[in-house]
């Protein structure tokens, strides 16, 4: 679906200066329910590759490090679906299948916490909830995604892998920060 979508023939020809994100659209004649049914159908693949990333058998600080490197993987390996995903897709494309994403999603929660809960509970991951545990995660990765995705910047953003593992275990690891505050875990 999303190499018929990126491939349409253009209806106009492109306007050298104006922003291409905004003539995207118009050029590539999406026919009604087109651009949700490729939003609906990207998604499932990004979280499964994120939901294969983590095992009950990793500790926090591993754990944190493979989810940060599938997400980076992904986009990378996914460059189409990937920008189609989180630069292309049009908000009012997802109201219709809201619920269905929001389903999507909650498996996605889900699996993530069935990993993070026993962590929680052995002291290795600090007690935050899902939504900010995801955005320390997720969040200083797609700065550098979104970057090479628009391709402002050339660099493939898994070169800063190391550095956002390091960040997120800094701010998601229970033992790094008693660490810091001089206790022993």
């Amino acid at each position: 679906m999303i190499a018929t979508v990126l491939k349409a023939r253009p209806s106009r020809p492109f306007v050298p200066g104006a922003s291409l994100k905004w003539q995207f659209f118009p050029l590539l004649r999406i026919e009604e329910g087109t651009g949700r049914h490729t939003v609906s159908g990207i998604a499932p693949g990004y979280h499964a590759a994120i939901l294969a990333a983590i095992d009950p058998a990793l500790g926090a600080q591993d754990g944190i490090g493979r989810l940060i490197r599938a997400h980076l993987d992904w986009v990378v390996n996914n460059r189409r679906e990937a920008r189609y995903l989180f630069e292309i897709s049009r908000s009012e494309w997802t109201e219709e299948v809201r619920d269905a994403q929001r389903t999507r999603n909650s498996r996605l929660a889900d699996g993530i916490e069935g990993w993070r809960a026993p962590l929680i509970a052995r002291g290795e991951l600090l007690p935050k909830s899902g939504t900010l545990f995801l955005s320390q995660i997720i969040g200083p990765a797609q700065i550098f995604c979104r970057a090479w995705l628009s391709g402002r910047d050339r660099s493939d953003p898994r070169l800063h892998g190391e550095a956002l593992i390091a960040c997120a275990i800094r701010a998601l690891d229970a033992s790094d920060a008693i660490a810091k505050a001089g206790a022993t875990p």
